[in-house]
């Protein structure tokens, strides 16, 4: 009662700053208390009151719009006044016991005219504001009417910010009954219309689903806006987040929705039909796909009423039409809103036109199966499978038994299409979700058993995947479909992702964790001899299946296994055997150490090896496992256990590979465990033979030697052997200077160097990863000892090319060439980012080293080549116990060995013009006969990785790699035109053939944004070919008209074959082939250039893959041209006699 009076006298007054006052005071600034306040007014005191409030708040509006340039201060208490009032305002309004005075009304609407004017800086009171306005919607007060217009303005503001909340986006979804009371005609509404436009592409609106509601309730109030937010949306589409797009769908269907009948049509024609059309017809893959994610909603919503007759609707002038154009591309688009949309069925209609309709919808796939297009047929097969798996019931049985003959007999063995074959298996994958199907398919599934060796990667990939589905169904038993030993042998040989796929397909078989160790045993044994390759790729991927403590548990297994074996084999020889004996002792402590887990098996000895070689591969795939402090205890139970096996095992077995086995097994233990092993590995390696042994003889002891950390005895004993090993009989100064030896551990005892096993060892640690690691990170100083005894081989190498030594003391060509090799190789790995001093203190890169080398063989090789030009004395007396093709391959191999590092060199670092000048000058000496032209195909794979790099942005050495590749061409076509050895360069080029594929295509790629220089690579491309076929016209080799593509010659073949592999090549080919007519044409004034010209066209004829617009083009300039000899010059020509021929030409 207080309160009210206090409130009504303060009214009376008129005074703002007082009523603010009182409202602090009272600090009732609930809206509940303060409805509590105004319900004890009478009506007509409740009308003076707001005829009062009125005033003020019509006094302050006043004062405001009077002093723009009011101070802040001023502002914030007129806010302040007009908070209080919209306090009292919205108290009245959410009563509902309380009428709505005029006076509140009308101070309502003012401000409700002031609430976009305020500044930002009163954000809480335009909220205050808006909140007000949103009240007489939800209490539904008279004259609410009058206050929402700028309420959407603002809600629409407010939503539209980056920092807007699901809170107020409910707000305006809350006034969704005021959306109807928009003037979208009335040019006043312009912001409104642009915020809703803006809306369509918000994130605010698009991740909401209230926001998404709102716009779909907006849409269909106007035609005309409609169609703007459609032409908004469609060009949007390239840009909005992807995951917006999906969005649309249910914007459109409750557009349509909420519309009527009349609006209906117009919505369904003028968006949703542009949009089914565009989704067929428009050009852009991406714009397809994401049109058809918004039709996709239409189509989900079937089974509400009248979609299913709109889509009929809709459908009929466009889908049908399009299933049959010329164009695939638009076949295949609607395709895929066919397969969509299935079945596609008009309600209105009767029994007898839907079955019609569904016949003619069966009919269609029926030829769209085999639609020449693969992609449509892949797609079909799909769609097929897919309506078969969830219509299965639905359709004839007929039309069933129809598509999965088709499937099964003939799109499954398509020879022209992997992925059609791929799609036949992925739709059977599909159809075995409908169980239904299961009893029809099962005896048909053997059928595609082939597949499962197909030369496509996807196609095994999808047959594998289809194994896996069958393998969960009880009925169907995958081996049925696909052998076991087919299984086993993609297994071993196919790549990572059909082998793991393949492991989830067999792993439970041969590995039964929930069997008793004996059948585990049993069914590894039988992996193990029937493929023991298989065997080891099945462990490889073994722990991905098995957690670490079921691995640990099955390598302890298969050792217990082998003891038991060697304690029953040692039990049949000797009977008298007495339990008390140490060996047995043993066996049987280890026995309890392994649990006694394990069972008696005889085991031969490639189970042995097989057993060893599976415990290696576990304990290396588990083995960073170990690192972890949890596991430490399962590794010390494999050290415990191994450490007592291995001496045993190494006492029974005396074969080589499973002493290798044994000794890797070792390796995985501290030295200290095994020290009858750990202090023998340096000495076993010493007694080696330097010529016969091979890698498995000494692969598993350096292995072992480097993870006992004794590697630096390894490479001690490496550069001893090198160093004798260098010295010569013909350089006794050099055998002096090697001889003084630097202080370093050594063996006492005199042993014969053996430098070819040196390399081979050394070979070994550069190439297996661990070992690398551990040379590089701890030993790079011995490397570097080693590699000082390697660079002498430049020195031996020198006299092998320009002396012609006879013998080298404990040196051949075989081992030059690999220390030449090694050399190289290691500088490589030694100074790959590294900048490091020498002798004199010069700073030295790896790029300075590839640069000496290049030097070096540029003065040392490359003369090899030039001396072939002299006299055979000149050659006997500088090679005299040396032939003139050993020298050459001699020299090629080494050059060889020089490109192949310098292409992986190539693929870490850019090289500059003085580096590149060095390498074509090498390149070119390749090309001065056909011995050397072996090296083409490495060559090119250089030149490949160059071009990648430098063509667009060094021109330096764009001209140079130009002139590279023309003097390349030039080389060829003179040695195919000297027919001096036709088979071999014919073999040179077959080899050569995919690399300078590759080139081309790199030179395309990165010259297209620089036309001079791709044109000048196929005008040299053409001047070869015109250049070759000429010379065969002067020599009366091509008199005839080509009969067919292969015609031509031989290097002109190599290089059309190449270019018409891809469609790219041949386009820019005859572009390139119209403009050199037109740039030279006084080249073609030759009789024999003119018929080259005429011989080239008539065999591009015979190629399928050539563009007949292009070659009518060139054929009809030639025709139109006066700068050709004319027909009856042609005709007289054919008459001269070769004598006058020359004369003519010589002329």
């Amino acid at each position: 009662m207080v309160m009210r009076n206090q409130l009504t006298a303060i009214a009376a007054k008129e005074d703002p700053l007082q009523l603010v006052a009182f409202m602090i005071q009272t600090k009732s600034n609930s809206h509940t208390e303060w409805e509590e306040v105004l319900s004890g007014y009478s009506r007509r005191e409740l009308e003076e009151l707001w005829q009062n409030l009125l005033k003020i708040a019509t006094s302050l509006l006043l004062g405001l719009e009077s002093s723009h340039d009011s101070s802040q201060e001023e502002m914030e208490k007129v806010f302040k006044s007009l908070d209080c009032l919209i306090v009292l305002a919205t108290a009245t309004v959410v009563s509902n016991k309380l009428q709505i005075p005029p006076s509140l009304l009308e101070m309502s609407i003012l401000l409700h005219d002031l609430l976009l004017s305020l500044p930002d800086t009163a954000d809480n009171l335009k909220n205050n504001f808006s909140k007000l306005f949103e009240t007489f919607w939800t209490k539904e007060k008279p004259g609410r009417e009058y206050v929402f217009e700028n309420t959407l303005h603002y809600l629409f503001q407010v939503n539209l910010k980056s920092k807007s909340t699901l809170k107020t986006m409910k707000r305006l979804w809350q006034l969704r009954s005021a959306f109807p009371l928009i003037k979208f005609d009335d040019p006043s509404s312009q912001d409104l219309k642009n915020l809703i436009c803006e809306s369509l592409v918000s994130p605010s609106f698009m991740k909401k689903e209230e926001g998404v509601r709102v716009l779909g309730s907006i849409l269909p109030l106007n035609l005309d806006f409609m169609k703007t937010c459609h032409e908004v949306i469609k060009k949007s589409l390239v840009t909005v987040p992807k995951n917006f797009i999906p969005k649309y769908g249910p914007i459109y269907f409750r557009a349509w929705q909420m519309s009527n009948e009349e609006a209906k049509l117009k919505i369904e024609t003028g968006s949703i039909q542009d949009i089914m059309y565009n989704a067929i017809h428009a050009s852009g893959i991406q714009l397809v796909k994401d049109l058809r994610k918004i039709i996709a909603y239409i189509h989900r919503q079937k089974k509400q009423k009248g979609v299913a007759e709109m889509l009929h609707r809709l459908y009929a002038p466009l889908l049908w039409r399009s299933l049959k154009a010329a164009n695939s591309v638009v076949r295949l688009n609607s395709l895929f809103l066919f397969i969509d949309a299935f079945p596609i069925q008009n309600p209105a209609g009767g029994i007898q036109e839907n079955n019609d309709l569904l016949q003619n919808q069966f009919n269609a796939f029926d030829i769209l199966l085999m639609d020449p297009c693969p992609s449509i047929r892949s797609r079909t097969i799909l769609g097929v499978c897919q309506i078969l798996s969830a219509y299965w019931q639905m359709i004839p049985k007929e039309v069933t038994r129809t598509y999965i003959t088709t499937l099964i007999e003939d799109l499954a063995w398509d020879n022209s299409s992997a992925e059609v074959r791929e799609s036949v298996l992925k739709g059977i994958v599909l159809l075995f979700n409908c169980h239904y199907c299961h009893l029809i398919l099962h005896p048909i599934l053997p059928e595609l058993q082939n597949l499962f060796h197909d030369s496509s990667e996807k196609v095994r990939i999808a047959m594998v995947n289809l194994l896996i589905k069958v393998k969960g169904l009880r009925k169907v038993k995958y081996w049925s479909i696909v052998p076991v030993e087919h299984l086993l042998a993609r297994l071993a040989t196919d790549s990572q992702p059909v082998a793991r796929r393949i492991m989830k397909v067999i792993f439970s078989n041969f590995l039964p964790l929930d069997k008793t160790v004996e059948v585990q045993i049993i069914r590894i044994i039988s992996l193990i001899e029937s493929n023991p390759q298989a065997a080891r790729i099945f462990f490889q991927h073994a722990p991905k299946f098995m957690s670490l403590e079921q691995v640990v548990s099955f390598i302890v297994l298969l050792c217990s296994c082998i003891l038991r074996h060697v304690r029953d084999k040692k039990h049949a020889n000797d009977d008298s055997i007495l339990d008390s004996e140490m060996p047995k002792d043993k066996s049987s402590d280890l026995e309890e150490d392994c649990g006694n887990e394990a069972v008696s098996f005889d085991l031969e000895k490639n189970i042995i090896h097989g057993f060893l070689d599976s415990i290696i591969i576990l304990w290396t795939v588990i083995e960073p496992e170990f690192a972890k402090t949890t596991n430490h205890v399962l590794k010390e139970k494999l050290d415990k256990i191994f450490s007592k096996a291995l001496s045993i095992m190494m006492r029974e077995f005396k074969d080589s590979q499973l002493r290798s086995a044994l000794i890797i097994i070792a390796g995985k233990l501290p030295p200290k465990l095994v020290p009858y092993l750990s202090h023998q590995c340096l000495s076993k390696l010493q007694k080696l033979s330097d010529t016969d042994s091979v890698k498995e003889d000494f692969s598993a002891l350096i292995q072992t030697t480097c993870s006992w950390g004794q590697m630096k005895g390894l490479l001690d004993l490496i550069q001893e052997w090198l160093t004798d090993g260098m010295k010569t009989k013909l350089n006794s100064s050099l055998n002096s200077k090697q001889s003084k030896r630097s202080q370093q551990v050594r063996f006492r005892e005199e042993v014969i160097p053996k430098p070819m096993l040196a390399l081979k060892f050394l070979l070994f640690v550069i190439e297996q990863p661990n070992c690398r690691a551990l040379l590089l990170n701890k030993y790079q100083s011995n490397i570097i000892g080693i590699l000082e005894q390697l660079k002498f081989v430049l020195n031996l190498l020198e006299q092998r090319l320009t002396v012609g030594l006879k013998r080298l003391q404990y040196a051949d060509d075989t081992f030059l060439q690999a220390a030449y090799y090694l050399y190289i190789r290691i500088n490589l790995l030694l100074y790959v980012g590294v900048h490091s001093e020498n002798d004199e203190g010069i700073v030295v890169s790896l790029e300075e080293i590839m640069k000496q080398f290049c030097t070096w063989a540029q003065n040392i090789i490359v003369p090899v080549f030039n001396n072939q030009n002299s006299s055979e004395k000149a050659i006997r007396k500088r090679h005299s116990s040396d032939s003139k093709e050993n020298s050459i391959t001699f020299s090629c191999n080494l050059l060889e060995h020089l490109f192949t590092l310098t292409h992986t060199y190539l693929l870490m670092f850019k090289i500059n013009e003085t580096q590149y000048y060095l390498l074509s000058e090498l390149f070119h000496c390749c090309f001065t006969n056909v011995h050397s032209l072996k090296l083409l195909p490495i060559i090119i794979k250089c030149l490949i990785q160059i071009v990648s790099v430098n063509l667009s942005t060094n021109h330096d050495i764009q001209q140079t790699i130009h002139e590279s590749f023309k003097f390349l061409l030039e080389t060829l076509v003179a040695l195919a035109t000297s027919k001096s050895d036709t088979p071999t360069l014919t073999l040179i080029l077959n080899s050569s053939r995919l690399h300078m594929s590759n080139l081309l295509s790199t030179i395309y790629e990165f010259s297209t944004h620089r036309g001079t220089m791709l044109s000048c690579f196929f005008q040299t491309i053409l001047t070869a070919i015109l250049s070759e076929l000429s010379f065969a016209s002067e020599q009366n080799d091509i008199n005839e008209v080509p009969s067919n593509f292969q015609n031509i010659k031989l290097v002109s073949l190599w290089l059309l074959n190449i270019i018409f592999k891809k469609p790219f090549l041949i386009r820019y080919f005859l572009k390139e082939l119209h403009t050199f007519t037109q740039s030279k044409p006084d080249t073609f004034k030759n009789y024999h250039q003119f018929y080259s010209l005429l011989y080239l066209l008539n065999t591009l004829n015979y190629s399928p893959k050539c563009f007949k617009s292009e070659m009518k083009d060139l054929w009809l300039y030639i025709k139109q041209s006066d700068i050709f000899p004319s027909q009856t010059a042609l005709d007289a020509e054919d008459d001269i006699s070769e004598e006058e021929k020359v004369g003519v030409n010589q002329d």
